[in-house]
């Protein structure tokens, strides 16, 4: 039986963009252009992608109505703490993930649909001073 896809919502600077359950498929599919849940997996590891992850995220927030082009996300990736840095490639690894998995997999109860009230929320971080 087939599951319905759930409303999602992303974060950018301060602002939230919803992609609906009819647009997560398509844009997971143009992720998997740039990013597969494989190169997640090996991000997961340590092994930074940041421009690819960017990519990821400018195509989400662009599906989902935000003005944002894919150097302007690969810029807030940056700060000047690495350690910033580290924590914002794990979160975006972590949020794309989450896009991209159906969230009953996550739970480990594949068949199940989600118990939130039909909407997940994703958000993407941006260093918001220069």
């Amino acid at each position: 039986m087939s599951r319905d896809f759930e409303e999602v919502v992303l974060s950018w600077n301060g602002k939230e963009y919803k992609l609906q359950p009819d647009q997560v498929l398509p844009c997971i599919a143009r992720i998997e252009n740039v990013l597969t849940l494989g190169d997640l997996a090996q991000a997961s590891l340590g092994k930074p992608m940041l421009a690819k992850l960017s990519m990821a995220f400018g195509i989400a927030l662009r599906m989902a109505g935000a003005n944002v082009t894919d150097k302007e996300v690969w810029d807030g990736m940056f700060s000047r703490n690495a350690k910033d840095i580290v924590e914002r490639m794990q979160r975006s690894v972590f949020v794309l993930q989450s896009l991209m998995i159906p969230p009953e997999h996550l739970r480990g109860e594949p068949g199940k649909k989600s118990e939130a009230a039909g909407k997940r929320a994703v958000s993407s971080r941006r260093r918001t001073s220069s």
